[in-house]
């Protein structure tokens, strides 16, 4: 079996990618979504009447979650700028392709996406991160990234998969393997807090394990 670096893994899968929607779902969507909804509700509540808070999809791919945002922020009335990161440049145009109304979409090396540089002009007050770890060899690296970028008060959450074995995937008849790294949540969560981060919230599913956390003070 080939194993692949993650951009050019997804480059090759984009195109099938929206396909495994509901494989990918069925791991912590439902559980996941009114956890982020609540989220995405409060830090627009918290900012009416002034400037949109910046959202950032970090690890967008094709735009599987920040479609669902968008749909969200206008049933619920809600202004916000949206972002999303990815490494993949094939994702990145399936995304521009199926979403509406153009978050800003940019290509960064997801793992240190801030790169040690300035932090971006955009303070990010809520950053998600859904099947984005299992492929990340330094976790601390990349939530200190994040960190950089944050504002004040701003929030993460992301999921863990305790991926012991690779995901098969096809592209032109052949299968292959995107290269992943196997986290413990005890290892998430001491990455977080060693890169700035204050936990919140650890829910353990029987896939997955969904935390939430925001920049300690």
């Amino acid at each position: 079996m080939e194993y692949l670096e993650p951009r050019e893994g997804y480059d090759r899968f984009a195109r099938d990618y929206r396909k495994e929607y509901t494989h990918l779902d069925s791991f912590d969507w439902e559980k996941a979504r009114p956890l982020l909804w609540e989220a995405i509700d409060s830090v627009c509540n918290a900012t009416s009447g002034s400037a949109a808070p910046a959202l950032l999809d970090a690890g967008c791919g094709d735009g599987r979650v920040l479609g669902r945002v968008q749909r969200h922020l206008k049933e619920r009335d809600f202004s916000a700028e949206l972002w999303g990161w990815d490494l993949s440049p094939g994702m990145l145009k399936a995304a521009v392709a199926r979403l509406e109304d153009g978050p800003r979409l940019v290509c960064r090396d997801i793992e240190d996406p801030v790169g040690g540089k300035e932090a971006p002009v955009q303070r990010f007050s809520l950053v998600w991160a859904f099947f984005v770890l299992v492929h990340l060899t330094d976790t601390t690296l990349f939530f200190s990234s994040l960190r950089a970028a944050m504002a004040d008060k701003g929030t993460i959450i992301l999921n863990n998969i305790p991926q012991k074995e690779g995901f098969q995937v096809k592209y032109a008849g052949k299968g292959f393997v995107i290269e992943y790294y196997h986290h413990e949540d005890a290892e998430i969560t001491e990455a977080l807090e060693k890169s700035g981060w204050t936990v919140d919230l650890t829910q353990a599913g029987e896939w997955s394990t969904l935390i939430k956390a925001h920049v300690t003070p």
